[in-house]
């Protein structure tokens, strides 16, 4: 299992939220998802801040070596 730090970028810069968030399924967890694949293995990859619906998650998410949630 590979762990990596917090993805976060300015997360107590509330400001930003709005410009740094994504969807669920945006380019942050596509590129881990990947990563998981290509090295086949479990990976956290650590946290991110999410967009749903109009408000935003510090979220974090961990993948299967096959690259799933």
């Amino acid at each position: 299992m590979c762990y990596l730090k917090h993805g976060l970028r300015g997360y107590f810069a509330f400001d930003r939220y709005v410009d740094e968030s994504e969807e669920i399924n945006g380019d942050f967890v596509q590129r881990f998802s990947s990563k998981a694949k290509e090295v086949q293995s479990y990976l956290f990859a650590g946290s991110f801040i999410e967009r749903n619906n109009g408000k935003f998650y510090n979220t974090s998410v961990l993948f299967s070596p096959d690259g799933k949630t």
